[in-house]
């Protein structure tokens, strides 16, 4: 399963869709895909910083957009 992170070039932008692309294209070749637990505990302070500030709601919000398209975009390929 490496292989399809290796092999992935950046082609869209070489940022958060370097996690999703290379999965994606495991379930269109009809590899199983399943999941590890891992034990994380996000830092309090950073999660009451970024709930008091709108610009984080909107980072999140525009970040969602962009990887809807390039995940469009590359299922149809």
């Amino acid at each position: 399963m490496s292989n399809y992170f290796i092999k992935y070039n950046g082609e869209y932008g070489n940022q958060w869709e370097s996690i999703f692309i290379p999965v994606m294209d495991a379930i269109k070749d009809r590899k199983i895909i399943s999941e590890v637990t891992v034990e994380y505990s996000h830092p309090i302070e950073q999660t009451k910083l970024e709930n008091a500030d709108l610009r984080y709601y909107w980072e999140r919000a525009n970040r969602i957009i962009d990887h809807m398209s390039w995940i469009e975009k590359h299922w149809r390929k």
